[in-house]
């Protein structure tokens, strides 16, 4: 593994499984963020530096000569109900970072071989029935447009550093929001599909996630977007009926998409819209899964 590994959003779910990772095979991990006082306390193994949009002077010169940074950064996309004023924060929280990220990049007499910036499938927008991957164009929709920007951001990096955007799908792991919401009703034997069912789910393992970006960081040839899911997709039904198998549960009580945004409004869309996106850089360069099907990576996490 590589030395210096700079992570912005080292906090987060994906951020500490990776900094951990990354630690174990050798590199120097730097974590950016706001308050390192706190992490630095909790996670005294890496090194923390002050993160601030507005002052670079801080962590400007920790970029010189590293070998790659994970930028993560962002506020929750299911935190809060979308208001306007949540969606543009969603934005921002993006845009600001990963600017300032690229502007000090630009600047590098000695720049990072690598930056790998975090995105989503929600690029593709409601693709229906109809399969997707990296060389699809971006959907319509709020998420689609967000992504598509936060991207052309990161890509303005690419005259001094390779740039990767790293399309997810919904991430498994024990300690996921998103998960634990997903498990309660199936706990309470009231589970089911969300929405009609039909809409393609796509997914992958916290571990898958890890695995690669590290292959992305020792292998100079992988460049450009690249969609972090399973092989196997599977429709919000399959995922239901999966989960509710592993649990030992019942799977027959579906929640309708109009309940489902009366709860959460419109960020109901991240779940009843179709997204049927096949990880076709990944297939393509041999990149090997661990949990390519849907029952062993739910076992895994439940366990």
């Amino acid at each position: 593994m590589q030395s210096r590994i700079i992570i912005l959003g080292g906090s987060g779910l994906i951020g500490k499984r990776l900094a951990r990772q990354l630690k174990h095979n050798g590199s120097d991990v730097i974590i950016f963020s706001r308050n390192p006082e706190k992490y630095s306390k909790l996670n005294p193994e890496y090194i923390h530096i002050k993160w601030d949009v507005g002052n670079h002077e801080s962590w400007k010169d920790y970029i010189i000569d590293a070998f790659g940074i994970i930028n993560l950064a962002g506020v929750s996309i299911g935190g809060k109900r979308w208001t306007k004023k949540y969606k543009q924060e969603i934005l921002d929280s993006r845009l600001t970072s990963t600017n300032a990220l690229v502007e000090e990049i630009i600047k590098s007499g000695s720049p990072p071989r690598v930056l790998i910036n975090a995105s989503g499938v929600d690029y593709y927008g409601n693709t229906g029935d109809i399969k997707v991957d990296e060389s699809s164009p971006a959907g319509d929709g709020f998420l689609a447009s967000v992504c598509r920007r936060w991207e052309e951001a990161a890509f303005k990096a690419l005259p001094k550093t390779r740039v990767v955007a790293a399309r997810m799908g919904l991430v498994l792991a024990p300690d996921a929001l998103a998960i634990k919401r997903l498990l309660l009703p199936f706990k309470l034997f009231i589970g089911g599909p969300l929405g009609n069912g039909r809409q393609w789910f796509p997914w992958i393992h916290i571990d898958d996630v890890v695995e690669m970006c590290k292959w992305i960081i020792e292998n100079p040839d992988i460049n450009g977007p690249i969609n972090f899911v399973s092989p196997y997709q599977v429709t919000m039904k399959q995922f239901a009926k999966t989960l509710g198998y592993t649990m030992h549960r019942p799977s027959i009580l579906p929640l309708p998409e109009f309940l489902l945004r009366i709860a959460v409004g419109e960020s109901a869309g991240m779940i009843v819209n179709s997204k049927r996106v096949v990880p076709g850089v990944a297939l393509d360069n041999n990149f090997h899964f661990k949990y390519e099907v849907l029952e062993k990576a739910l076992s895994n996490i439940i366990s």
